[in-house]
Parts: structure tokens; C-alpha cells; sequence
């Protein structure tokens, strides 16, 4: 636990990050009382409680695991346990956000560091998605944009071109660009998005349709009613089939694709009374 405390931003951890897992608690309690024992940490009280380590006794740690080879694992050890409590795609939830943004330093601290192994490269990309989506839904477009870019650079040199992890990060890429006003950027990416993904995972995938509504949202961004008309109904009738009828995301594609349609006709509308 203090080899694997180090390897974080020591200001402060929460202790979820330190918990392995399957580990009970009366097990966890023990471990992290020694350390306070030797006034090695100090933990807070209350349900979101943080474990504190004083610069010197993290520095001397990562100085002791350096000289014994075992600081690549430990921030190894350190990227995985925060990947797996920092949800990717369709999997943060806004009750959790309190969480994430405890977290997001630690990332951070992480990211500074070079990794070697191909798995830990890998999984630095998908923090960085993840990271990336929850600074999208707070407003950080820049941030995410930052993010995005860095994980679709690191699986292009290391993952095929219809790799669903790539074409994930050429997804996220594109909805940071739409979400920054660079919608000719973003039409680019998730057309790219879109068609790699109904070729590996087909059309009926939620990775796919998720796409296909995005495009949807662009069409009717930059008037393009006719792409808003086609892409929007195929993500209906797709996530109909998918996910049912009265699927919140079904719903919402419906609204969406309500929409559509409405500034379709009245688009007509207007063209037949000029023609008049």
C-alpha cells in the first residue's frame, strides 16, 4: 500500500484508490492502521475520506523502489487501479462525479511519467479517453480535446485501423471537436468513426449508432438536413431494434430525429413558398 500510495499525487488519495480488489475491509483497515501507526499517512474521517503521505516520505519511497527496480510496477499497478474506478464510454454516471474529479490529479500525476510496456501505453490511451469524456460533460472542452488527440495519436501508432479501441478515440475526438464549434473537423472524424465502426461492428452496435446520432447532431449544426435525415433515421430504426421501443436512448434519438424532421419540413416549406 505505501509502495502503490507514492506513485500518486500524496497530497491527497482517496481510498478507494488504494483498496485491492476483493480485499476485505477489516484487511484494508489493518494495512492502512500500520501505516498510520508509523506516522507514514494520515487519513481523513467521514465517507469520502483521503489518505495524505507528508513530500518526503513519498520521495524516499519512490527513491527506495527506484533503486530496487520496482517503480514501473507500482505505476503500473497505480494506471490500472485507476482505470478500473474511472469508467470509459457510456459508463460514467453524474452521481459519481464527486469521485472522478478526486481522481483526476492522480491521472494527471501519471500521465507525466514514460511507460515502456505496450500494455501500460495502452492503458494510459484509455484514461485519457475516459478522463477526456468526463472533462467533456464538465465544460473542459479544451482539456478533453488535449486528451483525445493524445489517445488517438498513441493507438494509431500502436493499434489497426479498424481497431474498435482506435476508432473509440477517433469517436471521442470528434465529439470534443463538436463540442469546441469545429464542426467541419468533427464531421471529418466521426464520418471516419461511423463507417469504420458499422464495418467491425455492425450497424446495429450502440458504438455505431452512438456515431450515427452524433453525425445526426452535425447535420443539423451546419444545415445539412438531407445527412440530418438519413443518419438520424438509421440511428432510430437501429437502436429500436437494439434496444427497444422505450430505451432512453431510443427516446432520446427519437426526440432528436423529431427534430430533424421538423426543421426539414419547414425548410421545404419555405423553398416552395420562394418558388411561388
Amino acid at each position: 500500500m505505501l509502495s502503490l500510495f507514492s506513485t500518486f499525487d500524496y497530497h491527497g488519495v482517496p481510498l478507494v484508490l488504494l483498496q485491492k480488489d476483493k480485499e476485505t475491509e477489516t484487511k484494508f483497515r489493518a494495512a492502512l492502521g500500520a501505516l498510520q501507526a508509523f506516522s507514514l499517512v494520515t487519513v481523513g474521517r467521514g465517507k469520502d475520506a483521503i489518505a495524505k503521505m507528508h513530500r518526503l516520505v513519498a520521495l524516499s519511497t519512490q527513491q527506495w523502489l527506484e533503486m530496487n527496480g520496482g517503480l514501473d510496477y507500482w505505476r503500473s499497478e497505480a494506471i490500472r487501479s485507476l482505470a478500473s474506478k474511472f469508467p470509459g464510454p457510456g459508463r460514467q454516471e453524474f452521481a459519481a462525479w464527486t469521485l472522478y474529479e478526486a481522481l483526476v490529479p492522480h491521472v494527471h500525476c501519471l500521465f507525466a511519467h514514460h511507460y515502456t510496456a505496450t500494455d501500460d501505453i495502452l492503458q494510459v490511451a484509455q484514461l485519457q479517453i475516459s478522463v477526456g469524456l468526463y472533462d467533456l460533460s464538465r465544460g473542459r472542452y479544451s482539456e478533453a480535446f488535449d486528451l483525445c488527440s493524445k489517445s488517438l495519436e498513441i493507438r494509431q501508432q500502436l493499434l489497426s485501423q479498424d481497431d474498435p479501441l482506435l476508432l473509440e478515440s477517433v469517436q471521442t475526438l470528434g465529439e470534443a471537436l463538436l463540442h469546441r464549434g469545429e464542426l467541419q473537423e468533427a464531421l471529418a472524424m466521426l464520418k471516419t468513426a461511423a463507417a469504420g465502426r458499422e464495418k467491425v461492428l455492425g450497424i446495429r452496435n450502440p458504438d455505431t449508432l452512438e456515431s450515427l446520432s452524433d453525425l445526426t447532431i452535425i447535420g443539423l449544426e451546419l444545415d445539412n438536413l438531407e445527412m440530418a435525415e438519413s443518419t438520424g433515421t438509421r440511428a432510430l430504426e437501429g437502436r429500436r431494434d437494439a434496444l427497444g421501443e422505450h430505451h432512453l436512448d431510443t427516446l432520446l434519438q427519437r426526440k432528436r430525429h423529431s427534430k430533424g424532421f421538423l426543421i426539414l419540413e419547414k425548410f421545404y416549406m419555405a423553398k416552395s413558398i420562394l418558388t411561388l
